[in-house]
């Protein structure tokens, strides 16, 4: 599915790029109802250099321990 036309109102009008059983199809779409996807194999240049060199962007790391109490956490058996 391919996104064809912008409408007003966050609609848009979509349509399918390869149609199955000869048929075409095309309907439109409010903006709650889309997916966002994005290919694998896609080279965009823009998206990889960027995320890489925002350190904000960086997932802190988390340490993992024990509880102080542990057998607070622990069911009892």
């Amino acid at each position: 599915m391919v996104v064809t036309e912008v409408r007003p109102s966050d609609t848009y009008r979509i349509s399918q790029l390869e149609p199955r059983n000869g048929r075409p199809y095309a309907t439109i779409v409010h903006v709650s109802q889309l997916k966002a996807w994005r290919s694998w194999n896609e080279d965009d240049d823009d998206s990889s250099t960027n995320s890489h060199n925002e350190p904000g962007m960086q997932r802190s790391k988390r340490t993992v321990r024990k509880p102080l109490r542990y057998e607070d956490f622990m069911p009892d058996r």
